[in-house]
C-alpha cells in the first residue's frame, strides 16, 4: 500500500516544473523526498525497498527523457547531432557501469539488489541535472 503513495510522490513532481530543488539547488529534489520517505516507510524490508528505488528510477528515468527532449527541441544541426551522440555515449556507459554493479555486488546478498538499484538510481539522477542545466543555459536562465 506504501508503495502505491511513494509512486504518486515521485511522479507528482513530473506534473509541474521543479525550478529551485534539486539540481541547482541545496534543497533536495521532490524525487529523492518521495524517495527516502519510501525507503523510511519500508520498514526495512528489501522487496519494499527495491520497489521505492524502481519508482525512483523511473522518475528520474521520466524526467531525464523530458529534459533530452527539451535540450533537442532547442537545438539544430551539428549541435543537435553532439548531443545526441552524448546521450548515446551516457546510454552505453550507463549499461556498462549496470554491468559491472551486479558483478561487483554479486556476492553480498540480498543487498547486492539495493546497491545496484542505488547507484542505477543516482546515474540517472545525475544525467538528469547535467541536461538541465545544459537546458537552463541554453534557455539564458
Amino acid at each position: 500500500m506504501w508503495v502505491l503513495g511513494a509512486l504518486a510522490m515521485v511522479a507528482a513532481p513530473l506534473a509541474a516544473p521543479h525550478e529551485g530543488s534539486g539540481c541547482e539547488s541545496s534543497r533536495p529534489h521532490p524525487i529523492d523526498i518521495a524517495l527516502d520517505a519510501a525507503i523510511a516507510d519500508s520498514g526495512g524490508v528489501t522487496a519494499a525497498m527495491r520497489d521505492a528505488q524502481a519508482a525512483a528510477f523511473d522518475a528520474w528515468d521520466a524526467l531525464l527523457e523530458r529534459e533530452y527532449q527539451a535540450i533537442l527541441a532547442l537545438t539544430a544541426g551539428s549541435r543537435r547531432g553532439r548531443l545526441r551522440t552524448a546521450q548515446r555515449a551516457w546510454l552505453a556507459y550507463d549499461e556498462a557501469q549496470a554491468r559491472w554493479d551486479r558483478a561487483m555486488h554479486a556476492e553480498e546478498g540480498t543487498s547486492a539488489a539495493l546497491d545496484v538499484a542505488g547507484a542505477a538510481v543516482a546515474r540517472r539522477r545525475a544525467r538528469t541535472c547535467e541536461l538541465e542545466i545544459d537546458l537552463n543555459s541554453l534557455r539564458g536562465e
